[in-house]
């Protein structure tokens, strides 16, 4: 009986996180461009330009974001594995520590970011919708002194 326990624990680990159709997470390769932000303060217009280009070759995932703002462009490479190992990116002076792992068809992540010695965690669900062509991304800020759930949905450009 143990046998079989032990045979049933190693499949259903082995299922977690894939696409049942393909048995492959879906893929979130192609640039995408913001069109809704909706954060507790209400629906906020998406700033002037945002573009994500995710790469995504198993088990990696690369997010190279550039978005346009009042106060000049931010870039931002990240790197995450889809693996449930825990990834480290370095940027600006500013420190991510972070969680990853495909559940189900959510990729899903979960970190730290220290900048000037202040933190925020962070808990993001990023999934497809419309067959493909929408990028769903709910997350939750946290702030020592609250949290923000925040939604962003990125059309395929």
């Amino acid at each position: 009986m143990r046998k079989w326990f032990f045979l049933f624990a190693a499949l259903a680990v082995a299922a977690w996180g894939q696409n049942p159709k393909t048995g492959k997470p879906p893929s979130l390769t192609g640039t995408w461009t913001l069109v809704l932000e909706k954060s507790d303060f209400g629906t906020i217009p998406p700033p002037k330009s945002v573009v994500n280009v995710i790469e995504h070759k198993e088990p990696f995932i690369k997010f190279d974001s550039v978005m346009e703002l009042p106060q000049g462009q931010y870039k931002a490479t990240l790197k995450y594995r889809s693996t449930g190992a825990q990834d480290d990116n370095d940027s600006y002076g500013t420190s991510q520590t972070s969680w990853s792992k495909w559940f189900g068809s959510e990729f899903v992540i979960e970190g730290e970011i220290v900048a000037k010695n202040k933190w925020v965690r962070f808990r993001e669900r990023w999934s497809l919708a419309d067959g493909g062509k929408t990028l769903i991304n709910n997350r939750v800020i946290i702030m020592p002194t609250r949290e923000v759930p925040q939604k962003l949905v990125f059309a395929r450009k």
